[in-house]
C-alpha cells in the first residue's frame, strides 16, 4: 500500500515539474453588431472585437472575434464565439468561448479552447484554458469602440513551450 502511495505522490509531484503555463494577454476594442430585444426581459447580443494579442512565448498577435451573448433579465444565459488571431510569422490560431454566467456589466471568466492552428499554434490545439475579460472603457451611444484587456492562461507541459518558443517557419 505504501509503494501505491508513493507512485501516485511521485506522479503528482513529476507533473507538476513536468508543467508550465502559456499566458495570453488581449487588449482592444470591440463594438456590438447587433441586439435583438425578444422581449423586454430577453436580449441576444451580436458583437465584434479587434485586438493585440501577446503571449508568453514571445509571440504576438493580431485578432478579431465575433460572437453572441444570450441575456436574461440582465444576466447571462450563455454564448458562442470565436477568435482567429494571426501571428508576425502569418501563422493562425482559432480559439472557441463559452462565457460564464453573470451580470450582463459585470466582469466574468471564459473558458476558452484551441480549436485550430498552424505552424507553433498546432502544439496546442485542442488544449482547454481560463480567461478572464475586463472592460475598461464603455461604449459609445452607437455601442460602439468600449475598450477591453483580457488574460488568459493554458497548462502546457513544459517541452511544448520550448517547442512554440523555438518554432521556425519553413522557407
Amino acid at each position: 500500500m505504501k509503494i501505491i502511495l508513493y507512485l501516485v505522490i511521485y506522479l503528482l509531484i513529476f507533473k507538476n515539474v513536468l508543467s508550465a503555463e502559456l499566458a495570453w494577454n488581449a487588449y482592444g476594442h470591440y463594438s456590438l453588431d447587433k441586439i435583438f430585444s425578444i422581449s423586454k426581459d430577453e436580449q441576444i447580443v451580436f458583437f465584434r472585437n479587434r485586438a493585440i494579442t501577446t503571449t508568453s512565448v514571445g509571440t504576438n498577435a493580431s485578432t478579431e472575434c465575433k460572437g453572441y451573448n444570450t441575456f436574461k433579465k440582465n444576466i447571462e444565459q450563455g454564448g458562442f464565439f470565436v477568435c482567429e488571431s494571426v501571428d508576425g510569422d502569418g501563422e493562425k490560431v482559432f480559439t472557441e468561448f463559452t462565457p460564464s454566467r453573470g451580470e450582463q456589466d459585470a466582469y466574468g471568466l471564459q473558458k476558452f479552447r484551441v480549436i485550430a492552428g498552424t505552424g507553433k499554434w498546432l502544439e496546442i490545439v485542442g488544449e482547454s484554458c481560463l480567461g478572464a475579460f475586463s472592460q475598461i472603457t464603455t461604449f459609445d451611444k452607437a455601442f460602439q469602440n468600449a475598450s477591453f484587456l483580457w488574460s488568459g492562461k493554458c497548462q502546457v507541459s513544459d517541452m511544448t513551450i520550448e517547442r512554440m518558443k523555438s518554432y521556425k517557419k519553413p522557407e
